[in-house]
């Protein structure tokens, strides 16, 4: 931005100026987050602030548009909110309006992204996702599915193929094998070994658990050295 249009309004023209160089290198719902909370806490209490402030949205907003197929569909909506002679709230109601519509296009593209990915990949972004929150006790196919961009019924398929188990039978085996581990390695209680690996009661623990190893949870812990 030229600086003889920044000095009038020195102190936000600065902030702004950091704001521009930080924004450039964040992802575009990171950046609509940003603005959002920019435009809820400056107080647009002039004209040249609101001018100011207006281009420095509709700049970053744009940039994102024009990462998107779709961005013709949101040009209008840009330049009304920046030419528009609505003040205060009613400036960031159509600001708000339009962050709305730019998150629902970027969720959108990030999905048919997905959607587009070998299913090779897909399959191991699933079989991750379930290393890496087996200790969920809310987590179920659905979830990994969809985070995967794949159909329950396809992933259930491919993890019966590949593992030769099931979606419950798979998660049950990485809960019980944490479960063990801890129990070898800590002084954890049973109780508090099981709210750690996934397990709402230490009953549906020892319940796996004795299903998988023949014994309770209780009867491989190795006993405390005493002094």
């Amino acid at each position: 931005m030229p600086t003889g249009f920044l000095t009038p309004v020195g102190g936000l023209a600065d902030a702004l100026w950091v704001s521009d160089q930080r924004l450039a290198e964040l992802p575009p719902v990171d950046v609509i987050q940003e603005l959002r909370g920019l435009v809820a806490s400056q107080p647009f209490v002039g004209l040249p602030e609101q001018l100011l402030s207006r281009g420095f949205v509709a700049h970053h907003i744009a940039r994102i548009s024009l990462s998107l197929d779709r961005h013709p569909q949101i040009t209008a909506a840009i330049v009304a909110m920046t030419a528009s002679p609505w003040a205060g709230d009613e400036w960031i109601a159509v600001f708000s309006r339009l962050a709305d519509r730019l998150e629902s296009v970027l969720k959108e593209e990030n999905e048919l992204g997905l959607k587009h990915c070998p299913l090779e990949v897909r399959i191991a972004k699933a079989l991750r996702f379930i290393e890496a929150h087996f200790d969920d006790p809310d987590l179920t196919l659905g979830l990994v599915a969809d985070r995967a961009g794949l159909s329950c019924s396809y992933l259930a398929h491919t993890l019966k193929r590949r593992t030769g188990q099931g979606f419950v039978a798979h998660l049950r085996c990485h809960r019980v094998g944490a479960a063990r581990r801890l129990l070898e390695e800590t002084v954890l209680s049973v109780k508090e070994v099981a709210a750690a690996t996934g397990y709402q009661t230490p009953r549906q623990l020892e319940r796996d658990f004795k299903r998988l190893n023949g014994v309770v949870p209780t009867s491989i812990r190795r006993p405390i050295a005493s002094d």
